[in-house]
């Protein structure tokens, strides 16, 4: 996250509008969260426990939190005893010691070392191009409250029904916004519910999750029995997925993932990063063994064969054949002597009996 965040290219981002204020964003991260705080949780009284301030957003209460109770000061000047919050204040703070400016106006030639010199500076100096140029916060309203709102005339009612379509879901956590309750479950399902656990009960292998688990089962032991053959090269894979991720990688041509220094295109936001680290001279990935760094998994991959041998086949995860579920069980019943009714697990359903609880639950 932080070689992501800092250190490699940024890909230009579209700006976002939002639909109920018709508000811009940079990004659609950055519109998250501003349903989230300016209208999802419009409602809700973000009071501060310590002083009761109301701020107008949930982010807002987190921030007066941390500049005004927070008596921790970790910035701290490296010329004389002063600390600060946050470290803009301390840049800020160093200016003065530097002589260096930071800030000019943007409507004269006088430069500043703080940005409240110069909110001063042209609030006295230049109101008029202050006043027109100021960016006043809105006020948080909730979707709901659309829906009531009152209006001078119906033009303006139809025009903002239009703008906010009533059957829109938001996820109440992140703000993300979708359009049937379906997909609204299926997020939050996805994304935020805790994980739990699921055992195959054909090979004992752990999954983290149930939906994974019913996946493996429907690849490895449902139809194992079919050839995953494809239709284009004629190349046979393992698994139904494996069939489709070898047509999207071998015979699609579309390259979407462009790189923002070269003329290079991938098939995969992971081999983009990759490149971007000959770009950047950074090293992605670490020997497990030694202290060698590499820029792409397959250079360290190479790298355990030929240094580490041992180590690299002793670890290497050998991915399982599919066996079909009726000469699983067969194996099985003929192995332990005890019947094992095929109507045990409905293969159409997909619906797997109590998990075997003789393995420790080992996540894959």
């Amino acid at each position: 996250m932080h070689m992501k965040a800092v250190h490699l290219p940024k890909a230009p981002r579209t700006r976002q509008q939002c639909k109920y204020c018709q508000a811009w964003l940079a990004s659609k991260s950055g519109l998250r969260t501003h349903i989230l705080n300016m209208h999802v949780h419009a409602d809700v009284e973000h009071r501060c426990e310590i002083c009761g301030f109301v701020s107008t957003s949930r982010e807002a209460k987190k921030r007066h939190i941390q500049f005004k109770h927070n008596p921790e000061k970790r910035h701290k000047c490296s010329v004389c005893d002063k600390s600060f919050k946050v470290a803009i204040l301390l840049r800020e703070h160093m200016a003065t010691h530097t002589g260096v400016d930071l800030y000019k106006c943007l409507y004269c030639d006088a430069t500043f070392k703080s940005k409240s010199n110069r909110s001063t500076h042209s609030k006295r100096v230049h109101p008029v191009e202050y006043e027109k140029a100021i960016i006043r916060r809105p006020k948080p309203c909730g979707i709901k409250n659309f829906e009531t709102s009152s209006f001078s005339c119906e033009k303006l009612l139809a025009k903002h029904q239009k703008d906010h379509p009533a059957k829109e879901y938001i996820c109440e956590t992140c703000g993300k916004v979708t359009p049937t309750l379906a997909v609204l479950k299926r997020h939050v399902r996805k994304v935020h519910d805790p994980k739990v656990p699921a055992q195959c009960t054909y090979c004992g292998k752990w999954y983290v999750t149930r939906s994974l688990m019913l996946r493996h089962v429907l690849n490895m032991h449902t139809t194992a029995d079919s050839e995953h053959r494809c239709d284009i090269c004629g190349f046979v894979s393992s698994t139904r997925s494996a069939t489709r991720q070898h047509k999207r990688f071998k015979h699609n041509p579309e390259k979407r993932h462009k790189c923002t220094m070269c003329e290079k295109a991938f098939k995969t936001p992971t081999l983009l990063k990759e490149h971007l680290a000959t770009h950047t001279g950074i090293d992605l990935y670490k020997c497990a063994y030694c202290e060698a760094t590499f820029k792409s998994k397959s250079n360290r991959s190479t790298h355990y064969r030929r240094h580490h041998p041992v180590e690299y086949n002793a670890n290497m995860i050998r991915r399982p054949k599919p066996t079909a579920i009726p000469k699983y069980e067969q194996q099985v019943a003929s192995s332990s002597n005890v019947d094992m009714p095929s109507s045990s697990y409905d293969t159409t359903s997909l619906q797997p009996p109590p998990p075997v609880t003789d393995q420790s639950p080992g996540l894959v």
